[in-house]
């Protein structure tokens, strides 16, 4: 926030930045995501996970600075610019834009671009390199703001794992261990809700140890429904399984759970000794 508040502010000190735009990518994704958008007197803060302001990357001028990884200054006939670089147009037209990339070394992480709706020539070579440099210090600032982030998250993470390991030391009571595990596994990453299987052996049936978070209760038979269930299929592949999306296919028919309101699922198997124990 402090980082977008930056760039709006210091780029208006030098020229027309009442329509502005920041828009970030993600090239694990093929992402764009437009975190800071402002238009007069409004400024949004738009880049939240699920919303409309995150789109596939197209063929807009924010996809061409993306890909060119160089400055575009148009200040007039903005779209007849537009079709001989053969992009799209979208949104209200302008009558003028500038755009540079946001870079730290080659890797571009967005764009900074202003624009006016109303008058040509607002912007020239001058207020390119101007924002040219706006964009290559706020990169800089954006990068050590996800560097830190990260290391946070990482931070979090490893405490979780050693209250887990604490807890293992303190019971020996094996389902009150798994409930404590599955809970703070849930607390840390922010998941709607879990259960660890078990197989035993006795019966050669996977079986429901702990649940929370998830819809009904463990039947009277823990290993009811578990036959043909994203447990087993884990079990028995013996590899993790990240599904981000049910609606766009499952290795097992899950509209049980599309019904029940989940979408989304991580499994792993449970190891130990060369053994799988459960998941």
């Amino acid at each position: 926030s402090q980082v977008l508040d930056g760039i709006h502010h210091g780029t208006a000190r030098l020229m027309d930045a009442t329509n502005l735009y920041v828009a970030l990518y993600d090239a694990e994704l093929d992402e764009v995501s437009f975190a800071l958008y402002v238009e007069g007197d409004q400024v949004q803060r738009l880049a939240t996970p699920g919303t409309a302001s995150r789109r596939r990357a197209g063929h807009g001028l924010t996809e061409y600075i993306i890909r060119t990884r160089a400055p575009l200054l148009i200040e007039d006939n903005v779209q007849t610019r537009l079709q001989e670089l053969g992009l799209e147009s979208t949104g209200t037209p302008s009558q003028s834009w500038l755009g540079v990339p946001l870079l730290v070394g080659d890797q571009v992480l967005g764009i900074v671009a202003v624009q006016s709706y109303t008058t040509p020539r607002v912007y020239n070579q001058h207020h390119c390199d101007l924002l040219f440099s706006v964009g290559s210090q706020a990169a800089v600032a954006i990068q050590n703001a996800r560097l830190f982030n990260e290391t946070r998250e990482r931070n979090t993470e490893l405490a979780t794992l050693n209250q887990i390991i604490s807890s293992a030391s303190q019971t020996l009571d094996l389902r009150a261990l798994l409930d404590r595990v599955l809970r703070q596994t849930l607390d840390v990453f922010g998941f709607d809700g879990g259960l660890i299987t078990m197989y035993n052996e006795t019966r050669h049936k996977l079986e429901r140890i702990v649940r929370t978070g998830l819809p009904g209760e463990i039947p009277p038979d823990p290993a009811e429904g578990l036959e043909n269930s994203l447990c087993a299929y884990v079990f028995n592949s013996k590899q993790p399984l990240v599904i981000e999306d049910f609606r766009q296919g499952a290795p097992i028919d899950v509209s049980g759970e599309i019904e029940a309101g989940l979408y989304s699922y991580i499994g792993i198997p449970l190891e130990a000794r060369g053994r799988t124990l459960g998941t």
